[in-house]
């Protein structure tokens, strides 16, 4: 099992204390020119951060529809302070899945 982290902040970089790739990106073009050479290693999980995730999300979507066994993705909060993207995505995803309009309660 190979691992790659794309992240926006230096801190990502402990992930190569256990072997895992890591690229630290500043911008949209750097983000997905990191995400195509980590797809030349064949890893089996993509670690990103939300302000990556964010950034390659359409260029991502056009991407996996060629490939036969995509990685897995990982969200993980950004270490500067976390948005909750991640969970604004997975709110729309069960909404259209169920087909109606989900109540936001904190």
């Amino acid at each position: 099992m190979s691992l790659v982290v794309i992240s926006t902040n230096e801190c990502a970089k402990i992930f190569e204390l256990i072997g895992a790739k890591c690229s630290v990106v500043k911008n949209q073009r750097e983000a997905e020119t990191a995400f195509m050479e980590a797809l030349t290693v064949h890893p089996s999980i993509i670690m990103v951060d939300e302000e990556v995730s964010e950034m390659i999300s359409e260029f991502k979507e056009r991407l996996f529809k060629d490939l036969r066994e995509p990685p897995v993705i990982v969200i993980m909060p950004s270490f500067a302070k976390s948005r909750g993207s991640r969970l604004s995505q997975l709110y729309d995803l069960i909404g259209r899945a169920v087909g109606v309009k989900l109540r936001w309660q904190s």
